[in-house]
């Protein structure tokens, strides 16, 4: 008869950036919103799609830039009997729509940017000028308000994405103004918004990776498995770990559960002993902040297996 017993190492729930997070993100948003306004008047009477697709990317960031200020007020509330893991995920969920509206409007614009390349139109660079160096002021601005917190928080360092592709978007048609105001290179314009949509799609690419790994309880990039078995195996009393399952609930927090064959029958106080070496052993060197394991002194289905390979 098998004897079960569980461990449960200690683990930190940090929220220490939830409320100057929240404020620094509504900065970020009025000032995008400011931004936005501008382009898009400046977009209409040059008739640059580059500004325009500059306006409608702004735009997306304003939306995301308020989903991301929500999400990371409701990730900050305490767990309950309800959400037993806490609402940390919100940022997450917050993180993956951003980035899915980041490719939906890069592929929009795309779609322009070609049409406009074959076809130019005249466009009128002064005010282009101008009102990139507008955008550009405000983006940098905006983006230096969260950039502290863009290595803390997913959803935090999506919004720093969206600003920081601004920003460099905006340079990019500032100085494409001064060009076109010179030589009239009006095919310019459409190529900026065609280098401009590409930048967002490859910047985004990378982000929602994690995400969609984060919320399909994916094993924590670079995390070795094999490692952690052959680890602690290594403890005398251990015989044997498998059913193994690792999985991040957010960007700091990583979880582990685990099947253990013990060497002998122990006692449930000599059991406690073990479970806390092993607890500590994975907590150090694998960065496993909570961790559950199923003891078990006679064999069960699975065993000698690290992960139940699907057939």
């Amino acid at each position: 008869m098998d004897h079960h017993s569980y461990s449960h190492a200690p683990h930190e729930h940090s929220h220490h950036e939830g409320p100057s997070a929240v404020f620094r993100l509504s900065a970020a948003t009025v000032l995008n919103i400011g931004i936005t306004t501008a382009e898009v008047i400046g977009g209409l009477l040059s008739g640059s799609l580059a500004l325009l697709s500059d306006a409608l990317h702004n735009l997306s960031d304003s939306l995301s830039l308020i989903l991301s200020a929500v999400a990371q007020k409701v990730s900050s509330r305490s767990r309950n009997r309800r959400k037993t893991f806490g609402y940390q995920r919100a940022g997450i969920v917050a993180a993956l729509i951003n980035s899915v509206l980041l490719i939906a409007v890069s592929v929009f614009l795309l779609q322009e940017a070609v049409v406009r390349f074959f076809n130019p139109q005249p466009v009128q660079g002064f005010i282009v000028l101008v009102t990139a160096a507008i955008g550009l002021v405000g983006n940098l601005v905006s983006a230096l308000f969260l950039h502290h917190h863009a290595h803390e928080s997913l959803n935090v360092r999506s919004s720093f994405l969206h600003l920081l592709a601004d920003t460099l978007a905006s340079g990019a048609v500032l100085i494409g103004g001064v060009v076109i105001f010179y030589t009239h290179w009006y095919w310019l314009d459409a190529g900026l918004s065609l280098a401009i949509s590409l930048y967002i799609f490859i910047e985004v690419y990378r982000l929602l990776k994690t995400t969609v790994n984060i919320l399909m309880q994916g094993a924590p990039q670079g995390f070795n498995i094999a490692e952690l078995e052959a680890a602690v195996r290594k403890i005398p009393q251990v015989f044997n770990i498998h059913h193994v399952h690792v999985w991040s609930l957010d960007e700091h927090e990583q979880f582990l559960e685990a099947h253990l064959n013990l060497n002998t029958d122990l006692p449930v106080s000599q059991t406690q002993a073990v479970l806390a070496e092993v607890g500590r052993l994975v907590k150090e060197q694998f960065h496993i902040t909570h961790s559950t394991f199923q003891v078990e002194y006679e064999c069960c289905p699975g065993v000698g297996a690290i992960v139940e390979e699907a057939r």
